[in-house]
């Protein structure tokens, strides 16, 4: 089988990947998830969750409140 080579993608292109990325993990979608929803690699979903800290992003948006 022959390899298909890609086109490299624009810093924009990237952007909004990442953005997109970014907005699944947050959604509860796993790297693995994520990297075969956007074609990305899991090394490169992996490398900017650890670089934009997306773990406490995620936390972050966790919400306990005392009942009441």
């Amino acid at each position: 089988m022959a390899k298909t080579t890609k086109k490299p993608r624009t810093k924009r292109e990237l952007d909004v990947l990442r953005d997109y990325a970014c907005r699944l993990f947050l959604s509860g979608e796993t790297q693995r998830v994520i990297a075969a929803k956007t074609g990305l690699t899991e090394a490169t979903v992996s490398r900017w969750a650890r670089e934009e800290n997306w773990d406490a992003r995620r936390l972050s948006l966790i919400h306990i409140s005392e009942p009441t």
